[in-house]
């Protein structure tokens, strides 16, 4: 379950640039939620760079085969049906864009309460990075 605590956690996205950037990196965050929490492992592991999937990986036991894809089958196989639904609820207030970067604080998230027992809150940002004109997860926090 922890690897669902990670990709909720990262959905903290803080605000300094221009509205349509902004909504492209919301956008990021929310079709990632998408992917993980309805099993589609190519896609979900597709808006990671090497480093969120090192992240993703590192946050379960089933990580220890290096199978992304596997890992996001597992998450979404452990999400009630409840659970999916509130995840598309999960509001993004703020994204804060560097560049290439973008961050992700735990504080600038609204998790619905039917999903903040799965939530865990971390320290550091989780961050996106844009490569090739797409919005990647970079650092799971």
């Amino acid at each position: 379950m922890s690897s669902l605590s990670l990709a909720l956690a990262f959905a903290a996205l803080p605000a300094g640039c221009r509205s349509g950037e902004q909504d492209r990196v919301k956008h990021a965050v929310h079709a990632w939620h998408a992917d993980l929490a309805h099993g589609r492992g190519s896609q979900a592991c597709a808006r990671l760079t090497a480093g969120g999937r090192k992240d993703f990986l590192a946050g379960s036991l089933l990580g220890a085969f290096g199978d992304c894809e596997l890992l996001v089958k597992d998450t979404a196989s452990m999400l009630t049906a409840i659970q999916r639904r509130f995840l598309a609820l999960v509001v993004i207030r703020r994204v804060e864009i560097h560049g290439d970067r973008a961050l992700v604080h735990d504080r600038d998230v609204m998790i619905p309460p039917q999903l903040r027992e799965l939530a865990m809150p971390v320290d550091e940002p989780t961050v996106l990075r844009k490569v090739d004109g797409r919005w990647l997860l970079d650092d799971l926090g």
